[in-house]
């Protein structure tokens, strides 16, 4: 496993490269720190991409990125984010947004919850499928949730 100090030699070199020049343009937005080692951040490229990372101590243990991008480990939005938290370029327990959910998560009743999330899970395709995936068990994508996954 790479850390946030050798991450970059474990990297393809032109994903590596387009991670920094990514970094360096401001596109990654809104990073913020969820608790102990979870990211989560924006990255704006052809899209806009929505990035998690996953820290314990120093150790990048785990990543997610919702781009189209499956020709290697790593893709340069991750790397983006990863450069952006290696320089601290985050929200600490400060974070407005981050402190808005918790205390909306507190506050909400089960049922405001449960209505929302069966609103999403009717006009958002991929939080269905992530709820699915999540918590029914042996749920797996037939081919053609794995058609509609390439649009």
């Amino acid at each position: 496993m790479f850390t946030l100090k050798n991450f970059e030699t474990y990297i393809d070199a032109k994903i590596l490269a387009r991670g920094q020049e990514y970094y360096e343009n401001g596109s990654v937005g809104r990073l913020e720190k969820f608790g102990d080692g979870d990211y989560v951040a924006m990255v704006r490229g052809t899209s806009q991409y929505n990035v998690g990372v996953k820290l314990v101590k120093d150790e990048i243990e785990k990543w997610e990125c919702d781009c189209p991008y499956d020709w290697g480990v790593i893709c340069k939005h991750t790397v983006a984010v990863i450069f952006s938290i290696r320089d601290g370029d985050y929200n600490s327990g400060k974070s407005v947004v981050s402190d808005d959910l918790r205390k909306a998560l507190i506050e909400i009743s089960d049922e405001q919850l449960r209505d929302f999330t069966i609103r999403q899970l009717k006009q958002n395709w991929n939080f269905r499928k992530e709820f699915l995936l999540e918590f029914v068990e042996g749920f797996e994508l037939d081919e053609e949730d794995e058609y509609w996954e390439d649009y």
